[in-house]
C-alpha cells in the first residue's frame, strides 16, 4: 500500500474547486488498526489517514482499543480514488476538513444520526456520488461540503433536523434564509427562493450543467467562490439591486456568464464580480424564451440557445448563426430551423444543443459532403461555424460553414 499525507505534517493542499485547505496539525500519538491510522486521545480515537490506493467498500471500525472512533480527521480518506463505498460508524460525531475530498469513485456515503459536524470541503469532489443523506443530528455544515461533485442531484435531509432543510434536492438553513448547497450535477436554469437573503460560500461552486440563475430581490450577499467553476453558465437575472455584500472570485472560471438587471434598481457598476452587466426589461421572447436587451432593439439571450434579433421573425438572425427561419410550429422542446447560409433544415431542443440534426445539408465551405446526420457545434468556433459529424459513414469528419 503507499502511503499517505500525514496529516500532522501541516501540509497545504491545492484543489481544483479553488481553494487552498490547510491541514491542521495533530495533538497525539499516531498508530495503526488495519489499513487504517488513528491517534488515541483519553477517551477518544480519531481516524487520521488511510491508504490512496486503498479499493472497495471501506467500513470504519466503531472502537479501538476499547475507545469508540469519534471523530474522521482532516484529509484522512483524501485522494482515494478507488473508493467505492463508505459505512460510517454510529460513534463518529465529526467528518473533518477534506476528510473525502478528491474520492472520485465513491458513490455511496453512509452517515449516521450521531454525526453532529461535516467540516469544509469534506466530500469536495466526489464526482461519483448522485445523492446524500442529512441526518437529523447535524447541525453544522461547512461551505463546499459537497462541492465540485459533478454527478450529485440531490442533498436530502431529515425532516427533523433543526439546523438545514433541502427544497427540490437543494441545501438551505432551515429558515430557507441562505442557501448552502446546489448539487453541482443538477443541470439547466435555476431560480433561488424568494426567502433566500444570502448566497453561501462555495455554494453553486462546479456546477459545471448550471445554465441560468434568477436571483431574487431579497438576496444581499453572495460569498466567495459562490459560482466558480460554472462552465455552462450565461445568465444571473438579478430581479433588485445589486447585492451589498460580493465576496472574492466569486465567478472563478465562469467565463460566459454576465448578470442582467432591471432598469429602476441600484447598485450596479460597469461590471459585477468581473462579469459584464446587461440591462433589460424582463420581458421574455415567445419564440425562444430568451431575456430581452434593453436598449438594443428585438435582441434577446438565450440561456441554452445565444443571442439573437427577432425583427424579422419568424426569421431569426442569431449571433452565431447568421440567418436562420424558424418553423411555426416549432417547440423549445423541438425546433426545427432553415439554415440560410448551411442550406439546409437542421433539429435541436433545449435539452440538445449544441447536438443538432441536419438534413441532407448540400458540402461545405471546404468541399465536405456529407448524408443526413447528427451534428455537434462548437459553440466557441472562432473561424466560421466548426461542427464535428457524429453517426454515419461520415463519423469524425469535421464541416465548416461561415454564418
Amino acid at each position: 500500500m503507499n502511503a499517505k499525507r500525514g496529516c500532522g505534517t501541516g501540509k497545504v493542499l491545492k484543489v481544483a474547486a479553488g481553494a487552498l485547505f490547510i491541514c491542521s496539525a495533530l495533538a497525539g500519538y499516531a498508530a495503526e488498526f488495519g489499513l487504517f491510522t488513528y491517534v488515541e486521545y483519553d477517551t477518544t480515537i480519531e481516524i487520521t489517514d488511510y491508504p490512496q490506493d486503498a479499493t472497495g467498500e471501506v467500513i470504519i471500525p466503531s472502537e479501538i482499543v476499547g475507545k469508540p472512533v469519534t471523530s474522521i480527521g482532516d484529509e484522512a480518506f483524501s485522494s482515494c480514488t478507488s473508493l467505492t463505498s463508505v459505512i460510517i460508524p454510529d460513534s463518529v460525531t465529526s467528518i473533518g476538513l477534506n476528510a473525502f475530498i478528491g474520492c472520485s469513485s465513491l458513490s455511496s456515503v453512509t452517515i449516521p444520526d450521531s454525526v453532529t459536524s461535516i467540516e469544509h470541503a469534506a466530500f469536495a469532489l466526489c464526482t461519483s456520488l448522485t445523492s446524500v443523506t442529512i441526518p437529523v443530528s447535524v447541525t453544522s455544515i461547512a461551505g463546499s461540503s459537497f462541492g465540485s461533485c459533478s454527478n450529485l442531484t440531490a442533498i436530502t435531509v431529515h425532516a427533523a433536523n433543526p439546523a438545514y432543510i433541502s427544497v427540490d434536492g437543494v441545501l438551505f438553513d432551515k429558515s430557507q434564509a441562505r442557501l448552502i448547497v446546489y448539487p453541482g450535477g443538477k443541470a439547466g436554469a435555476y431560480a433561488v427562493p424568494d426567502s433566500v437573503n444570502s448566497i453561501g460560500l462555495h455554494a453553486f461552486i462546479g456546477c459545471s450543467s448550471l445554465s441560468s440563475v434568477t436571483i431574487p430581490d431579497s438576496v444581499t450577499s453572495i460569498g466567495n467562490w459562490a459560482f466558480s467553476y460554472c462552465t455552462s453558465l450565461t445568465i444571473l437575472f438579478f430581479e433588485g439591486n445589486a447585492p451589498i455584500l460580493l465576496g472574492h472570485d466569486v465567478f472563478y472560471k465562469t467565463n460566459n456568464a454576465a448578470a442582467y438587471y432591471l432598469a429602476g434598481t441600484t447598485g450596479w457598476r460597469a461590471t459585477f464580480g468581473g462579469r459584464w452587466i446587461r440591462l433589460t426589461t424582463g420581458a421574455l421572447d415567445p419564440l425562444i424564451g430568451g431575456l430581452d436587451l434593453a436598449g438594443f432593439e428585438s435582441w434577446f439571450v438565450s440561456e441554452w440557445f445565444g443571442s439573437y434579433n427577432t425583427t424579422l421573425a419568424p426569421w431569426l438572425f442569431h449571433a452565431q448563426h447568421g440567418f436562420i427561419y424558424r418553423y411555426p410550429s416549432s417547440t423549445n422542446a423541438s425546433l426545427y430551423f432553415y439554415d440560410d447560409a448551411m442550406g439546409a433544415w437542421w433539429w435541436t431542443g433545449q435539452t440538445l444543443y449544441p447536438f443538432i440534426y441536419v438534413f441532407d445539408p448540400p458540402a461545405d465551405d471546404a468541399g465536405t459532403d456529407i448524408d443526413s446526420a447528427w451534428l455537434f457545434y462548437f459553440e466557441d468556433s472562432e473561424a466560421g461555424r466548426g461542427f464535428v459529424v457524429l453517426d454515419g459513414p461520415d463519423a469524425g469528419s469535421f464541416l465548416f460553414f461561415d454564418p
